[in-house]
This record gives structure tokens, sequence and C-alpha cells, in this order.
């Protein structure tokens, strides 16, 4: 996935505000002084994807700055925000363009991604367009969830894992993406990145670090489960072509 222009628009009682932010090619750097808008751009970002799971536990409220929920500092005064939104356009390995923007305060759903089927930033036009929703049961396996559309567009095929509770949940993209996005207040504590432990995830880091590197571990895990499984409840395991109880028949008969 490539980043290509990130916007934040707030509309405030004293007209509009915002930014807009480029990516091209190679590495690209942010600077500025303190207090002017890196964290709020980064944290818009992992929004805009539907990852605020990175960043906090609570789901009533969006994590980002009072300059895009409550108040901005425009000079010499503040002004009372009535709304904002963020629109980011990304790139997949095929080259495909999207544009997804997500209301961040407004009578729109907040739990509602928009996705537009072009690069509407860069090359403004009218493109089809659909609403996926996030935060909601599903989301990552149901045709309308973000989620689910997101890792289709990247194409992956997210590997279903085990949580502590022994259901079966896909390695949700939350997990995933704290390995390749850094969020910068806890990411550099240690070198595995802080994910979000809400989901119960059994081995989360294993699991997510087997995905990216395209290992057969958890292929073989699961395997080995299942046979344990099927042993422990009386069942019949298949060796080279036959049965365990062919194979002790004919140990018996050669006994």
């Amino acid at each position: 996935m490539r980043l290509r222009q990130l916007r934040i628009n707030v509309v405030t009682v004293d007209g509009l505000y915002g930014t807009t932010l480029n990516f091209p090619d190679g590495l690209v750097v942010i600077w500025a002084d303190n207090s002017m808008g890196k964290s709020t751009c980064a944290r818009s970002i992992l929004v805009a994807l539907g990852m605020e799971a990175m960043l906090t536990t609570v789901q009533q409220e969006l994590p980002l700055t009072p300059a895009m929920t409550a108040k901005l500092d425009g000079g010499s005064q503040s002004h009372a925000v009535l709304e904002s939104e963020i629109w980011l356009e990304i790139e997949n390995d095929a080259g495909l363009r999207i544009t997804v923007q997500r209301t961040v305060k407004g009578a729109r759903d907040k739990n509602l991604i928009t996705v537009h089927k072009g690069p509407a930033l860069t090359k403004p036009g009218t493109y089809p367009s659909e609403d996926y929703f996030v935060n909601r049961s599903g989301g990552a396996t149901r045709a309308a969830g973000f989620h689910w559309f997101l890792a289709n567009f990247l194409g992956w095929s997210l590997p279903t894992v085990q949580k502590y509770d022994g259901n079966e949940v896909p390695l949700y993209l939350q997990c995933i993406l704290p390995f390749v996005m850094t969020e910068q207040t806890r990411g550099w504590s240690s070198i595995l990145p802080p994910v979000p432990t809400q989901f119960q995830i059994r081995d989360v880091h294993k699991r997510a670090v087997e995905f990216l590197l395209g290992m057969d571990a958890h292929k073989i895990a699961l395997a080995r489960q299942e046979l344990q499984l099927r042993s422990a409840s009386g069942g019949t395991l298949v060796l080279a072509g036959t049965t365990t109880q062919g194979a002790c028949n004919r140990s018996r008969r050669h006994g």
C-alpha cells in the first residue's frame, strides 16, 4: 500500500481550514515545529483506514486532537469546529488507486467510510463510490465491511487465527498494520510494536510476523491442532494413505 495524498478539511465558524499532504515515490519527510499538526496528520491516516484500535480502546470518540473535534486555534483566537473530515488516497501493488473519506465531526455516521473508486484527490472527477462500515461485527468478514474491502484491495488473504476463548477469527488488519505503520507515542518503545489487545488473539505478534513474511508456521500449527483434536475424540487419522486402525491390525498380524 502506498499513500498518495492526505487531505484534512475542518469547517469552523470562521470558515474552512485544513491541510493537504502529498506522498510521491521515495522517502517523504514531514517537518514542522511542535504543535503544528504532525501528529494530527499521522493519526488522521490511521483513522481514515479505520485503524483507531491502534490508538485507543474507546470507540465512542475518534482519537484525534481538539483541532478536529472541538476548537481550532486560528491566529489570535480559537474557532469552534462545526464539521471535519479526512480524505486519503492510496494505491495498491497493481497501481490501482482509491480514495477513502471519513467524517470526524458532523451529521454523518463516523463508523462509515466512503470509498471512491479512483484518485479523487490527485485527479478530481466523478468516480463510483460505496459506503463500508467499521467498528462493527463482521467488518473483516462481510462484503460491506471496510476491512474486508481493504484486505481484498491490497491483495491480502488474511489467515484464520485462534482467540484465547478458542474461537477463530481473521487476523485483523489492526494487528498487522502496527508492523508497517508506527504510532509515535508508543510505537518506538520496543522491537515488537504494541498491537490492540481487545481482539484477544493468541500469539498475535507471531501470527502477524508469520503473515508478513509469508511463513507456513501457522498452517502447520492448525493442521497439528486438528490432528490432535481428532485423535483426542477417537477419530481416525490418515497416515501415508492408510488409517491408524489398519496399521495396528497389520502390526498385530506381523507381531
